[in-house]
Parts: C-alpha cells; structure tokens; sequence
C-alpha cells in the first residue's frame, strides 16, 4: 500500500512512535519519504537549547535563517546561565539584533526556560541592559507561554510575567528581591488572570515580592503543585499565614524547602533560618495549613550552625541538629490534624563548623525530637493513608560533604541509615516503604510517587 493512501493521522503516529522510542532514527525516517518530513521536523527542530556563547547562538541562528520554515517548530527554548550568555562580550557586539530577529519569528513557542541559578553576583539590572536585549524579553515574554521558567535580572518589570494569561506552570528564582518594589514591579491583584496548575517560587529578599503578595484568592485555587524556596523569617510568616492557605483546596504535591543562614540574604541577621522558624511556630503556637487533598510532601531543611549561643540567648534554645527534627515535628503532628498523606519525603542536610569531629554525625537522628516525629507519623489517626516515608540526611563539614572524604565514609553512611530506621521504629512497621538511603527502597519509593 502505497503512503499517498494512509491519512495523515497515521503516519504521523508512527513518527510519534519512532520519536519516543528510538530518536536518534528520527533524521533517516525523514529522508525516506516527504510526507514523514513534517512530522520529523517537528519533533527535530520543537526544542533549542542554548548554554554557551554567542557562536553557539548564532550557528542555531544561521541554520533557521537559512530554511525560514522551520521557524514554525520550535515550541521549547532553554537558555541556561542566561545571565551570562546576554553578557557575554561577543554576543554583545553581535549577536544580540540576530537573536532577536530569531526568536521574533519564534511564533507557536509555549515553553520558556531562561535561567542563571549558579551566578547570583553576575545579576544585571533591567535598566542597564540595552534596549535590544530588552526587547529579547520583552518579545520571548510575550508568547502565549504555558511554561515558564525565569531568573529575573535586578528590577525586572512584573507585569511582563503577570500578563500572561496562558501560564499553567511558573518557576520564579527571584535571587536579588526583582520584583519587590517601584511601580514597574508593582502588580496588582486585579492585574493578575492566571490559571497555573503548578508554582515553583525563589525568593530571597527579605520581604514577599508584590506579586507574590497578590497571588491570592482565585489565583491559586487551581494550584495543584506547589514548591516554595523559603530564605527568610520574612518569607516563613507570610508562607504560614497567608499564601499556604490561600492555595489549600486543590493543591496535591507541596514541596517546602528551608535553606541557608539569613546573613546570606536582604534583611538577614545571621540566624539559622530553620531556628528562626521554629522559635516563631513555637512562641506563637502558629498551625501549619492541613491540606485536604495534598498526597504528596516533601519538605528539605538546610541548616547551618546558628551564630547565637543558646546558653547566652535563651530565646533561641535550639541547637543543631535538633532544631530540624522538632520543626519537623510542628510541620508533622503539632496540631494533630488528620491529614491524607500517602508520601512523605524528608531532606536534613546539616552544615557544621569545621570544630565538628565527623563521627558526632552519628548523633543526627538520635535527638530526642526524632520521638515526636515518629509518634506522629505512627499515628493512623493523623496519617491513615501513610505508605512510603523518605528520610535522608547530610552532613557537611566546613562546607565539605564529609561523608564523601572521610575514611570511614561507609562507616558512617550505615551508621545513618540505621540510625534513620531505629528513629522511625514505629513508623516502620506500617509502611510499604522506608527508604533511608539504599538503592532498592530509593527505586521502590519513586515507583510509589510516580503511580500516584
């Protein structure tokens, strides 16, 4: 049977087919007849992925000017160390009027990565950018995006974000507070239309940025993913109180991510931002949000050594590393809520001074708020649907992950993960999985997430 008599639908199918199964056949499949060409370059030419200079963009450039017509395809573009890539001297002088031209003519793009999370320092400011490469942003920003990902340069204008309606999922690393003031950033509420499924946001100034603010409401009805980067004790108030419980009716996966002494970031003391939370959660006995629906939780706390003595600050008794497990427990079982849990993935990665001798970090998990965690997480009343737990820890050393340098790194490794299985002994017997660290229960607890 001849191709000219099969309809489209079907050859398109087996391009599709090959395309998932053996890629790299999908250029000699398009060299067999002209009616697979369409469908093979859609699939070759749907995604340009840039991490170097300025030659390797304008090589991509080259090879889309020359054949117009697969301007047309690319429906994903990834710019990694964006930051970087736009300053870059060469593409400065230029490569920029090219690439715009290029991604002017990016007509059916829908998914936009533009990311730098390595090269915090090398932030530039929105201002001081030329107005060609203002342009770039401003023409890859308005596509109907579904996805977007964006490291926003110093005092980026908000509403080139907000006004796009078509977003479902939005990652914003926001590392130098873009977003938190003047009338550019400024985004109202009534401004904001989104339909976004999933949220992915870092912010590490000292305040929520206005968008982050009036992301509320309806807004976040619809969330059913949802992944918070939480530097400061500024951005833990307004996360518990405000915005969790904003976005509590559909969300099904919550990923908390607590990271890095505040000193790092804008209006930082130097506090342990972990320490800090706990002191707040316990003085004001502060509830965290049930989730009626929520199936999925993972929650990483990155704790440093805090700079305050707990002897000499009584207001700060917490001391590293039991400071995580009782805001564990607070996040767990403090208000004994009945919660739907089916999974629950917990990250302690501890970064100790150099004083510290590394086989105390066989001491991690037996602090006494591991009891807490564990009478919770036991309790079928607070978690009847429990079935796989993750615990992982790490400990650094004078910013070394000693684990990995050690010469009883496997002394200590077994050391910690039986530790992680006596501290949940409870916890244990009623699960299908705890995975603690070996290959086989990291696999089996994946499987359970990915059937879910």
């Amino acid at each position: 049977m001849p191709l000219t008599s099969l309809p489209n639908e079907l050859l398109d199918n087996l391009v599709d087919r090959v395309a998932h199964t053996a890629p790299e056949s999908l250029k000699a499949l398009a060299l067999v007849s002209r009616y697979f060409l369409h469908r093979c370059r859609y699939h070759l030419f749907q995604t340009i992925r840039l991490s170097g200079g300025s030659s390797e963009a304008t090589q991509i450039r080259k090879k889309f000017e020359a054949s117009p017509t697969l301007f047309k395809y690319p429906r994903n573009l990834s710019i990694t160390h964006c930051f970087d890539f736009f300053l870059y001297e060469d593409f400065a002088l230029d490569g920029e009027k090219g690439f715009l031209r290029m991604v002017d003519q990016l007509d059916n793009l829908r998914n936009l990565d533009i990311i730098d999370e390595e090269h915090p320092d090398s932030v530039p400011h929105w201002n001081e950018m030329s107005e060609v490469l203002q342009a770039v942003y401003r023409k890859l920003l308005s596509h109907p995006l579904i996805h977007l990902s964006i490291s926003l340069p110093k005092g980026f204008p908000g509403h080139f974000i907000s006004s796009i309606l078509t977003l479902q999922e939005l990652n914003i690393d926001d590392v130098t507070d873009s977003l938190g003031g003047g009338s550019a950033a400024d985004v109202g509420s009534s401004n904001l239309h989104w339909g976004l499924k999933t949220l992915q946001f870092c912010h590490r100034g000292a305040y929520p940025t206005s968008l982050l603010r009036n992301m509320q409401g309806s807004l976040l009805e619809r969330l059913t993913r949802l992944t918070l980067d939480i530097t400061t004790i500024g951005g833990h108030l307004f996360a518990w109180s405000k915005f969790l419980p904003a976005c509590r009716s559909q969300l099904l996966t919550l990923t908390m991510r607590y990271t890095g002494p505040t000193s790092r970031y804008p209006g930082g003391n130097g506090q342990n931002i972990v320490s800090a939370a706990l002191v707040d959660v316990t003085a004001h006995a502060r509830p965290f949000p049930s989730f009626p629906r929520l199936l999925h939780l993972r929650v990483e706390l990155h704790s440093f050594n805090d700079s305050r003595d707990p002897l000499q600050n009584p207001e700060y008794p917490y001391i590293t590393p039991s400071f995580q497990t009782l805001f564990l427990y607070s996040i767990l079982g403090g208000q004994s809520v009945r919660r739907s849990l089916i999974t629950l993935d917990i990250n302690l990665n501890w970064t100790s001074s150099s004083r510290l001798n590394p086989r105390e970090a066989l001491r991690t998990v037996q602090d006494r708020g591991w009891v807490q965690v564990d009478g919770a997480l036991s309790s079928e009343e607070i978690f009847p649907d429990l079935i796989a737990v993750r615990i992982h820890t790490a400990v650094r050393v004078g910013g070394r992950l000693f684990m990995s340098y050690d010469d009883h790194a496997s002394q200590v490794i077994t050391g910690l993960r039986v530790q992680a299985t006596t501290a949940l002994e409870k916890t244990q017997g009623r699960l299908r999985v705890l995975d603690v660290g070996d290959e086989v229960t990291h696999l089996r607890f994946n499987e359970l997430v990915c059937s879910r």
